[in-house]
C-alpha cells in the first residue's frame, strides 16, 4: 500500500506539473501587447510615412517624364529655329511690319475702302465699321482690327474691279466675308459684304513655348501676299 500511495502521489505531482506548464504556456493579454503594438506602429508608419513616400515618388516620376517631354520639345524648336537664316528672318520681319500696321484707325480704314469704291464708280448704300479684337487663347497673342458691313451699287464691271482690288491690291491685310452680289431691276448690281482690316499692336500676350512649332517659312503663300502688298505702299 505504501508503494501504491507513493506512486499515486508522484503521478499527481507530474499531472500538476504538466497542468502548470499548460497554464503557463497559454497566451495572455500581456503576451499579445508587444505584437499588437508592433503591428499598430507598422500600420501608422505605412499610413503616415510609407504611403506618402510612395505617392511622392510616383509624382516625381510623372514630373520627370513631363520634364523630359518638354526638353525634347524645346530641343526640337531650337533645331527648327537654327534652320532659319538670320538675314532672311530680319528681312521678313521688316516686310511684315511694312504691311501690318501697329495700329489701324477706323476712320483711315473706312476712308480707304470708300475712296476705292468711289474710284470704281460705286455708289454707297451702307458703310459702317468698328474696332474688334480676336483672341486666339488666353496664352497666345491677340490680333486686332477694324470690321464692318458695307454695301454699294454700280455696274457689274465696277463691282468686280472693286472686289479684286480690295483683296489683292490693297495695302492692308483684309478679309472679306459674307459677300452677296445681286442684279437690280435698274440694270445695276448691288454688292454687300463684311470687310475686316487687321493690325498687330505692340502689346503681346504670353507665348506657350511648348506648343507644336511650325516655322513661318512654311507659309510661303502668305509671305508672297505680303511682298505683293508691300509693292503697293
Amino acid at each position: 500500500m505504501g508503494l501504491a500511495s507513493r506512486s499515486n502521489q508522484k503521478t499527481n505531482k507530474e499531472i500538476a506539473a504538466i497542468s502548470e506548464k499548460i497554464k503557463s504556456s497559454r497566451l495572455s493579454f500581456s503576451d499579445l501587447m508587444i505584437p499588437i503594438i508592433v503591428v499598430v506602429v507598422l500600420l501608422l508608419l505605412s499610413i503616415f510615412v510609407f504611403v506618402p513616400m510612395i505617392n511622392a515618388a510616383l509624382k516625381y516620376q510623372e514630373e520627370i517624364k513631363e520634364t523630359n517631354v518638354k526638353i525634347e520639345q524645346l530641343n526640337s524648336v531650337q533645331e527648327s529655329l537654327n534652320k532659319i537664316d538670320d538675314n532672311q528672318l530680319s528681312d521678313d520681319i521688316i516686310l511684315a511690319k511694312s504691311v501690318i500696321p501697329k495700329i489701324l484707325k477706323v476712320s483711315d480704314f473706312i476712308y480707304y475702302v470708300d475712296t476705292l469704291a468711289r474710284e470704281k464708280g460705286l455708289l454707297i448704300r451702307e458703310l459702317s465699321a468698328g474696332d474688334m479684337v480676336s483672341k486666339i487663347s488666353q496664352t497666345e497673342s491677340s490680333g486686332a482690327g477694324v470690321s464692318g458691313p458695307i454695301s454699294y451699287v454700280g455696274t457689274y464691271d465696277a463691282v468686280v474691279d472693286f472686289l479684286d482690288e480690295v483683296q489683292n491690291i490693297s495695302p492692308y491685310i483684309i478679309r472679306i466675308q459674307n459677300v452677296e452680289v445681286a442684279s437690280l431691276a435698274s440694270g445695276q448690281w448691288s454688292i454687300s459684304l463684311n470687310v475686316s482690316g487687321y493690325y498687330m499692336a505692340d502689346k503681346m500676350g504670353n507665348v506657350n513655348i511648348y506648343r507644336p512649332f511650325k516655322s513661318y517659312t512654311d507659309y510661303e503663300d502668305i509671305l508672297e501676299i505680303f511682298r505683293e502688298k508691300a509693292k503697293n505702299l
